[in-house]
C-alpha cells in the first residue's frame, strides 16, 4: 500500500504488510471523525509498520491527541524506527503544549542520531509565527546556518514572515543579505513588516528596490504597500499613487486587495468588526463616490464578493440612495478612465475624460474612479 499524504517532501507512505496498507487507507480517507476507532485498531496490531505509526501521528495531530501521540513516538523511540517525517508531526504536536518542547524535538532528534530536516525547521517555525515569537525565529535560525542547513527559499520565507509578524522592517530586511536566492516572496515579507509598523515610506521604497532586482510585484506586495498606507494615516494621493505604479506593472487586483482598498477609503476595520450605517454617515461624498467607483471596478473584473463588500454595497446602496452598482453604465462600469489636460487653439485650458478600454471620450466627469491624468498630446 503506497501513499501520499502531501508532507513537505515528495515522499510516498509504503506499508509492506497489506492489512495495515488498509488501515492507513482508512485512517486517510476518513480522518479525525474516526480517532477513537482508528488508534483502538493501531493498539491491536503487535508490529505496527513505520508508515502506518507515520500516518496515526498524523491524525493525532489533526485531532488535537498530544498523549496519545507522544505515547506512539515513545514506543517508536524504543524500537529505534522514529523518521524525520514522523518528528515533522510531532514537533507541530508538541508545539501545542509549549514552543519551548517542539524546540527540544530537534535535540532530542539528534539524540536518535535523526539529522533534523527542512521540513522539521518549518514546522517549528509555524509554531513561532502562531506565537508571533520573532526571537525565537532569529534563534532558530542561527542554528540552522551553524549546523548548516542548505538555505531554501522556503526557510527564509518562513524565517522572515515571523520577523515581520513583529513590525520589525529592518530586522526583517536584514535576512536579504544572505546566501539564498531572493524572490519576490521574501520582498513581501518586508512589506508585510512595513505594514505591521505602518511604515509607509519604507514600503514605497521598498517596491522600488524589489522592482530594481528584477522581483516584480504581485497583488500581496501591494495589499501590504496598501495597508503601511493607511496605518500611515496617508490619503487620497498617495494611495492613488500605489494604484498607478500597479496598473503600471500590471498587477490585477484581487478580492483581498478590494476589501483592504475600500476600508482604506471608508476608515473602516476590515476585519473583527460589524459595519453599521451610522460608521459612513460622517464621511465625505468625495469618499463615498471613491468606494463606488471601487465596487464597480471589481465587478468589471468580475471578482467574487466578500463579507465586508457584500455589506458596504448595502449601505452605500441603501444610505447614498445611489442607483444599484451592478446597473451601471458601461460608461461607468469602465475602471480606465483618464482626465485629459491641455488647452484649445487660443490658449485656454481645457479637459475631457477619456476611457482606455473603450475609446469613449466625453466632457463630464464619468462619475466612477479616473486612475491618471495626462497632458493631451
Amino acid at each position: 500500500m503506497v501513499m501520499d499524504i502531501g508532507d513537505e517532501k515528495p515522499e510516498r507512505l509504503r506499508c509492506r504488510d497489506e492489512e495495515q496498507g488498509k488501515l492507513m487507507e482508512e485512517i486517510f480517507a476518513k480522518g479525525r471523525y474516526n480517532w477513537d476507532a482508528m488508534f483502538e485498531a493501531y493498539g491491536n496490531i503487535n508490529n505496527p509498520d513505520p508508515a502506518l505509526a507515520t500516518a496515526v501521528l498524523s491524525l493525532a495531530e489533526k485531532c488535537g491527541k498530544v498523549k496519545e501521540a507522544f505515547d506512539v513516538y515513545a514506543e517508536l523511540r524504543r524500537r529505534k524506527e522514529l523518521t524525520a517525517r514522523m518528528c515533522s508531526h510531532m514537533i507541530r504536536i508538541a508545539g501545542r503544549v509549549h514552543s519551548a518542547m517542539a524546540h527540544a524535538m530537534l535535540s532530542d532528534m539528534r539524540v536518535c542520531q535523526l539529522d533534523p530536516t527542512p521540513p522539521n525547521y518549518l514546522a517549528l517555525l509555524e509554531i513561532y509565527k502562531k506565537e508571533k515569537d520573532a526571537e525565537g525565529a532569529r534563534i532558530l535560525w542561527q542554528e540552522m546556518l551553524k549546523d548548516s542547513v542548505p538555505q531554501t527559499e522556503v526557510l527564509l520565507c518562513s524565517v522572515m514572515s515571523v520577523v515581520a509578524k513583529s513590525g520589525d522592517v529592518a530586522g526583517t530586511e536584514a535576512f536579504l543579505l544572505t546566501d539564498c536566492p531572493i524572490i519576490t516572496a521574501h520582498f513581501n515579507c518586508c512589506l508585510d513588516a512595513c505594514h505591521v509598523a505602518g511604515d509607509a515610506d519604507s514600503a514605497l521604497r521598498i517596491l522600488q528596490e524589489m522592482q530594481a532586482a528584477n522581483c516584480k510585484p504581485d497583488v500581496i506586495s501591494y495589499n501590504s504597500a496598501l495597508g503601511a498606507l493607511d496605518r500611515a494615516g496617508k490619503g487620497k494621493e498617495e494611495r492613488d499613487r500605489l494604484l498607478e505604479d500597479m496598473q503600471r506593472n500590471e498587477v490585477k487586483p484581487n478580492e483581498l486587495f478590494v476589501e483592504r482598498h475600500i476600508a482604506c477609503v471608508l476608515r473602516i476595520p476590515q476585519q473583527g468588526v460589524e459595519l453599521r450605517p451610522e460608521m459612513l454617515q460622517t464621511l465625505p461624498q468625495e469618499a463615498m463616490e471613491e468606494a463606488k467607483g471601487i465596487l464597480r471596478q471589481m465587478e468589471h473584473l468580475k471578482l467574487r464578493n466578500t463579507k465586508l463588500l457584500r455589506r458596504v454595497k448595502e449601505l452605500l446602496e441603501a444610505d447614498l440612495d445611489a442607483e444599484p452598482l451592478s446597473a451601471a453604465s458601461p460608461e461607468a462600469s469602465s475602471v480606465d478612465w483618464v482626465k485629459v489636460t491641455g488647452k484649445d487653439d487660443v490658449g485656454s485650458s481645457i479637459e475631457y475624460f477619456w476611457d482606455r478600454r473603450s475609446g469613449l471620450t466625453q466632457w463630464h466627469h464619468p462619475g466612477c474612479q479616473v486612475n491618471e491624468t495626462v497632458a493631451a498630446a
